[in-house]
């Protein structure tokens, strides 16, 4: 099983792990400001017939992750 974990700062850059049988493959880091621009190099990532299952979708802020 492929999982992708995509951590977007809220400035401008996100980072993406990929993982195959829970063992890191790839990871990436991207710096631009455009989010649409982000999103595409996500989903180019990903095979053109695969199943997106989203398990977890965790919201933080950076006040909260200093905490």
């Amino acid at each position: 099983m492929i999982k992708i974990g995509i951590d977007p700062s809220g400035t401008g850059t996100t980072a993406v792990a990929i993982f195959e049988d829970n063992k890191l493959i790839d990871k990436s880091e991207y710096t631009n400001c455009d989010w649409i621009a982000q999103t595409d190099i996500i989903l180019d990532k990903l095979k053109q017939d695969a199943i997106i299952n989203i398990e977890d979708c965790l919201y933080t802020s950076a006040s909260a992750s200093k905490r």
